[in-house]
């Protein structure tokens, strides 16, 4: 195989890369924001964790095209750890909590078995 196939194969994954890390730099940076822009969001902490690792976890399987989407679980959910410990760190305003990392590992569990169960069925 050419170089040139290498890359003009590549290429899509690479892509689909970019704008998975994009997206994840996006949403885990106004996590650690300051500000709420003016929106009651301190009332929905959790649901925003939900949310933010959903899209996380569906961009992943978008962008990796794993075989066995599941492989990705342990990945993620280190991802969702770190998103809390980083709140350690001097200088950031934010307070970790346990509870905070288990709708992380939730969310992204639950978006998996949804994706595996919806390949199965269109298998079938």
């Amino acid at each position: 195989m050419r170089s040139y196939d290498v890359i003009k194969h590549a290429l899509p994954f690479l892509a689909r890369g970019l704008v998975l890390a994009i997206v994840a730099i996006i949403l885990l940076g106004l996590a650690f924001l300051d500000k709420d822009f003016g929106l009651p969001l301190q009332d929905h902490d959790k649901q925003l964790h939900v949310a933010a690792f959903v899209a996380i976890t569906v961009l992943a399987v978008w962008a990796l095209q794993p075989k066995r989407p599941a492989l990705l679980f342990v990945p993620l959910a280190g991802l969702g750890g770190l998103t809390e410990l980083a709140q350690f760190a001097p200088g950031i305003s934010r307070t970790p909590d346990w509870l905070d990392f288990g709708f992380n590992v939730i969310a992204i569990a639950a978006t998996l078995a949804v994706i595996m169960a919806a390949r199965r069925l269109k298998r079938s």
